[in-house]
């Protein structure tokens, strides 16, 4: 998300800078290397919490509020029934808004998530169950999977672009 900059007093501007003057507004806020605008940062940009995988998803239409994660095996809080019980998208990642992500507290213990990426009529971004190792290191590190419309394949690293064509 972008603002304009705000103009300050130039005297107070000059002596401490404005990048530090904005920093000093807030710890969310970047300065522009052109002084034209002023960006904040998202929270896709940190890392997920402890015990948490982050699902990312993006499709060409961004309508990827509309659709979530049925998972069965794996959360903490598994989904139950078909359709309703889903984790969704309601985060968009910090690239521009291309693509959204949710986070997803996992169970102790658990080596894998098994799941459905759908749509509130049940269209399935994959038409097979997926399923996806947790990291060794989940419990204390989080980890992050990235998927694309209309692809079964499991990233776990942001693809180059994040819409498949």
């Amino acid at each position: 998300m972008s603002f304009p900059v705000l103009r300050f007093i130039p005297s107070v501007s000059a002596a401490i800078g404005l990048a530090s003057l904005c920093a000093l507004l807030s710890p969310t806020l970047s300065f522009a290397s052109d002084a034209s605008t002023v960006t904040t940062a998202s929270s896709a940009a940190s890392k997920p919490a402890a015990n948490t995988l982050r699902v990312h998803y993006a499709r060409s239409g961004k309508d990827e509020n509309l659709w979530g994660v049925y998972a069965w095996e794996g959360p903490q809080q598994p989904s139950k029934t078909w359709i309703k019980d889903r984790f969704m998208f309601n985060a968009k990642d910090a690239n521009g808004g291309n693509g959204a992500y949710v986070d997803i507290p996992m169970a102790a213990g658990k080596k894998e998530i098994r799941f459905l990426l759908s749509n509130e009529h049940g269209h399935k971004n994959c038409n097979t169950d997926q399923n996806h190792p947790l990291s060794a290191d989940i419990a204390t590190q989080g980890q992050e999977i990235w998927v694309l419309q209309a692809s079964c394949q499991i990233l776990n690293a942001a693809p180059s672009t994040q819409t498949s064509k």
